[in-house]
């Protein structure tokens, strides 16, 4: 194994390299299709190894034993606000709030519209924690959050399956585990941020966004919800006043087409996901119950894993919560079994995106152009 970090080219882009470093010599940088890739100071680095040790996408196996869960439900939060507020059934927010009252920080993601990225912060109330309610599908930057996690305090931190897999490689390194509760979800993928600013250049051009919201549930045209199972509407609350929900009709829109149909997640989605189902260095693990047992619940349910003793004994101390007991299987029978197909003419794809000016319509035409002539979807 090289030393260093430098060499890979398509990483996850945790950047738990980046805080292993004593010598600050790893920055993570977007690189030119929109993906978080480490960026290596060869006059800084020492190669002494760390950033390495603490990388998940260099190993094949977990940060743990593989093992199944051993307590789960379907449930949602008794708050009505709440469950209206977040993405499926608000159980992600309930579980980092009982977490802030048993004496952690919460290390969640907010989706910061001055700097236009998701990013992950540290929360000490729930006045801050409100800031992560929802989902963003982006790659979040990772880097000043994680930074911040010492040992001798308790920290809840929520994240994706391989930036967890890496985070607790790093706590593991500095003896800190029993301080750190970890929480990943049903990782569909990560979408490149060009795709995102080509979304907002059609769709928002001309706003001051306050705020965006990724799965909104709420039609601010008729002040109506919309279906859960249909709720992929990315809205933005403009500082001037006003919502602008585009591309209504069907609840489609063309950021939520790239990212559900697989067509511009990162390469390692495609090639090193290790963590579909089952698979995680978590304790506890969240997601939209996409089940069938809850085709007709139009307000959002969530589904909810605990893999460890530690992660049980928060699940049975949570309150507010609305539980159900179900079979595993059928909780998660929505969830992606396997690592997504590269698609056809991915490479094209994601050049075309890093283009300025061309739209998601004309890259459309392109590629279907291209698959007539060559005979592939």
């Amino acid at each position: 194994m090289k030393k260093s970090v430098a060499h890979i080219e398509h990483c996850y882009g945790c950047g738990v390299c980046a805080i292993s470093c004593g010598q600050k010599a790893i920055e993570m940088q977007l690189d030119a299709y929109g993906f978080y890739r480490p960026v290596v100071d060869a006059d800084k680095c020492t190669d002494c190894g760390l950033c390495c040790k603490s990388c998940a996408y260099l190993d094949d196996a977990l940060a743990v034993e593989e093992r199944m869960p051993q307590e789960w439900f379907a449930g949602w939060s008794e708050d009505a606000e709440t469950v209206a507020s977040c993405s499926s059934g608000g159980v992600a927010y309930e579980l980092a709030k009982k977490a802030l009252e048993s004496g952690y920080k919460v290390v969640g993601v907010r989706y910061d519209v001055e700097k236009g990225r998701a990013e992950h912060m540290v929360c000490a109330s729930v006045e801050e924690l409100e800031q992560t309610k929802g989902s963003k599908y982006l790659p979040s930057y990772t880097v000043d959050a994680f930074a911040q996690i010492k040992k001798g305090e308790k920290w809840m931190v929520v994240g994706t399956p391989c930036q967890i897999d890496s985070l607790r490689r790093y706590v593991k390194m500095w003896k800190m585990e029993d301080d750190v509760l970890f929480m990943d979800f049903f990782c569909h993928g990560v979408p490149s941020y060009n795709m995102w600013a080509k979304n907002v250049a059609m769709f928002f051009k001309g706003t001051k966004a306050k705020s965006i919201a990724f799965r909104s549930k709420k039609n601010r045209a008729t002040n109506e919800a919309w279906p859960w199972h249909a709720s992929y509407v990315v809205t933005c609350h403009d500082i001037r006043g006003g919502y602008h929900q585009p591309c209504l009709q069907g609840h489609t829109n063309w950021f939520y087409y790239y990212f559900l149909d697989n067509l511009c997640l990162g390469k390692q989605c495609y090639e090193k996901c290790k963590y579909k189902m089952y698979k995680s260095a978590a304790d506890i693990r969240i997601g939209d119950a996409w089940s069938s047992a809850y085709e007709d619940n139009e307000k959002g349910v969530s589904a909810v894993l605990a893999f460890t003793d530690k992660g049980a004994e928060m699940l049975r101390a949570l309150k507010n919560v609305h539980k159900e007991e179900i079979e595993l299987e059928r909780l998660c029978e929505g969830q992606m079994r396997v690592m997504p197909k590269e698609p056809a003419f991915y490479g094209l794809r994601l050049r075309l995106m890093k283009m300025k000016g061309l739209r998601f319509g004309h890259i459309e035409k392109l590629i279907g152009l291209l698959s007539k002539l060559t005979g592939k979807k």
